[in-house]
């Protein structure tokens, strides 16, 4: 019956039409690999983080082509593990752009499954994650400033602590005095040396 088909061709036109138009709205690049791992499709975030067109998709390109030798390995070796045992893979990957510029992305991807056991392909989402790297630097930065801020008020205070004394012996030439600061000094040696330490 013909009134069958055309319907379910245009259910399948509807499903795939909504299916591209909720993918172009994802700030997330979606992708699909066939089983060599050539690229099949890519949404708009994913042309734009991959650095591509849809005339460079359609020409082909491979994730062979996007990571190092020893990252694409990687990738292979997880997803072909994920394809086995039927569950999800994730991991963080150094992206090769089609202008030879580089991005960290992490890769979240599962197998396609042809309905009777086998696989199809693969399909993921790509994520930037240089805008965390950078904010992870920066709070690590802002760490070690709070660190060196630290270490600079304690040693302040020992050497305050220190100067007071010597100006305290200084002008009373008290030999009482002179003992004193040598205490201190000794005593602020060795909390200089806890605070480097």
């Amino acid at each position: 019956d013909l009134t069958e088909v055309n319907a379910a061709q245009r259910a399948l036109a509807q499903s795939e039409r909504q299916f591209r138009e909720m993918t172009a709205l994802l700030p997330d690049a979606v992708y699909e690999a066939d089983a060599g791992l050539r690229l099949t499709y890519l949404n708009r975030a994913g042309l734009e983080l991959f650095g591509c067109t849809e005339h460079d998709l359609a020409s082909g390109i491979s994730l062979r082509d996007i990571l190092s030798p020893k990252q694409f390995a990687a990738v292979h070796a997880g997803l072909r593990e994920a394809a086995e045992t039927g569950t999800s893979t994730v991991g963080e990957y150094i992206l090769r752009r089609r202008d030879g510029s580089t991005v960290p992305c992490e890769l979240h991807s599962a197998a396609i499954g042809d309905g009777n056991g086998g696989r199809t392909g693969f399909r993921g989402i790509a994520r930037d994650t240089s805008g965390r790297r950078q904010a992870e630097q920066a709070q690590r930065l802002a760490v070690v400033g709070q660190l060196a801020a630290g270490v600079a008020h304690e040693f302040n205070n020992v050497l305050a602590a220190m100067s007071g004394r010597a100006q305290l012996a200084q002008r009373t030439g008290d030999a009482q005095q002179c003992d004193k600061l040598i205490d201190v000094v000794l005593k602020s040696c060795a909390r200089g040396a806890d605070i480097c330490h």
